[in-house]
């Protein structure tokens, strides 16, 4: 249940999972007999559909009190890397880090010391 809130939270490009990306996960992913006792209570997938369009941006938008900081950021790519199915993709500088270190033990391997 809580992937499927991480993957309503990033596809509303939400700051964190709130209650109400636990709410919709719930409703669109849960148990049967949850679900129709919480359509029994108003609670529908519509419902919650609507309420995250509503916040979306808007006023009453959860925040986080500060600024995330740079561990919380690497915190949840991370999270987000898993949910992707582990598919990280590399910082750039790490390719090109990688790849001159490889043509360098190319050339040393050719042409020798």
């Amino acid at each position: 249940m809580l992937e499927q809130a991480l993957l309503v939270a990033r596809q509303e490009r939400a700051e964190h999972i709130g209650t109400e990306h636990l709410l919709a996960a719930l409703l669109r992913t849960g148990p049967p007999d949850v679900v129709a006792w919480l359509a029994a209570h108003s609670a529908t997938a519509e419902a919650v559909d609507a309420l995250l369009a509503r916040l979306r941006g808007g006023p009453g938008v959860e925040r986080l009190p500060a600024k995330p900081s740079r561990a919380d950021r690497r915190n949840w790519r991370r999270a987000t890397a898993r949910v992707r199915g582990g598919q990280r993709t590399p910082h750039p500088l790490a390719t090109v880090a990688v790849v001159l270190t490889v043509m360098v033990v190319f050339v040393l391997c050719v042409w020798g010391p």
